[in-house]
């Protein structure tokens, strides 16, 4: 509890790749980050543990019936009731937060300058020695998030004090690449005449081109996680656009990377590619189902009561497995097999 109650005090100064937490202090450090995972990685799965012990417990003493029946109760209508009462309040908070940064221009941070278009706000951050072409914590560069935004008069601020076109974000896309996931046509444009590569290549092999077919639900799903709304219609035209002109100026769509049947998963995880090349083909078959089981649970919505969520699937399975066991009368693994030597110390 005392360890949940300091992790929760210093997650506003976490730098979190993208504001999942509905405070973010100005003043942020990496070792509250490692702080924060230290602690997770060790109170979590006690309480997991601990919750299953009397799980197990219950099972045991009342029976399988009584078991659902008492989980029910403690765990899954909690689950309910305060989802409800809760997600309005949390939705609150964002919508507010999103008011006031508004107001405030985005004059803090050079990265949120550029997002709202502040040309000012980026020419007295940059003489004040801010680096033109730093990446944020969420691996974004200012002129990818004035890509991403359409915010052309800035993205022409930033290059015109020597923002690197190719600067490659944390997935290996570059400014071209945003401004055509987007549909942005004016700062695609203004991109390639200042000299974009028109064949850039992200860590999946994806080019601009490619960028103008995304599809969908992987739109949807990376704006969500940005932050951006998204016209579709307005979003759509421009795609379309960028797509004639690239083409124009000979820009190739690298089919390659599209026939790849996880082609759809990299954008959503940065770096996952390299790491699922290295794999034999029955590893990837695992591997993309355990990253769509993290992206599934990654989508907030019990947003700080998840862990009821998963307690509620960890029970369900337990009493699967426990009704299974009876009725195959599966016999009982010997104690010597499961209890740990240590309980004889």
């Amino acid at each position: 509890m005392l360890l949940g109650i300091g992790l929760h005090g210093f997650m506003s100064f976490v730098p979190f790749p993208l504001p999942i937490w509905s405070a973010q202090d100005v003043n942020q450090h990496e070792g509250y980050l490692f702080a924060m995972h230290a602690i997770h990685g060790f109170r979590l799965q006690l309480f997991f543990l601990v919750s299953g012990f009397f799980t197990a417990m219950i099972w045991r003493q009342r029976g399988l019936r009584e078991l659902i029946r008492h989980r029910a109760k403690r765990i899954l209508l909690p689950l309910v009731v305060f989802t409800i009462l809760l997600s309005p309040v949390i939705i609150g908070i964002g919508i507010f937060g999103s008011v006031l940064n508004a107001k405030r221009g985005g004059n803090a941070t050079l990265w949120a300058a550029a997002k709202s278009g502040d040309v000012e706000a980026i020419n007295r951050h940059l003489a004040k020695g801010a680096d033109v072409s730093q990446a944020d914590a969420a691996g974004l560069a200012p002129l990818s998030w004035a890509a991403l935004l359409g915010q052309a008069e800035a993205a022409k601020a930033l290059i015109e004090h020597g923002a690197d076109l190719e600067a490659a974000d944390s997935d290996g896309t570059t400014a071209l690449h945003c401004a055509a996931f987007m549909g942005e046509a004016a700062v695609a444009r203004l991109l390639v005449e200042n000299g974009a590569n028109v064949n850039a290549t992200s860590d999946n092999g994806g080019t601009p081109l490619l960028a103008t077919d995304t599809d969908e639900l992987s739109t949807k799903f990376i704006a969500g996680l940005l932050q951006i709304p998204v016209d579709e219609m307005k979003m759509n035209a421009g795609r379309r656009e960028i797509a004639k002109f690239l083409k124009a100026r000979g820009a190739v769509s690298r089919q390659a990377a599209t026939e790849d049947p996880m082609a759809w998963l990299y954008p959503l995880i940065p770096g996952f590619k390299p790491i699922v090349d290295q794999l034999p083909g029955w590893a990837q078959v695992v591997v993309i189902v355990l990253a769509v089981n993290w992206l599934r649970a990654m989508i907030p919505i019990f947003a700080h009561l998840w862990f009821l969520y998963c307690l509620v699937w960890l029970v369900a399975g337990f009493a699967v497995v426990a009704w299974i066991a009876r009725k195959l009368n599966w016999k009982p693994v010997p104690a010597w097999f499961v209890a740990s030597p240590l309980r004889l110390l």
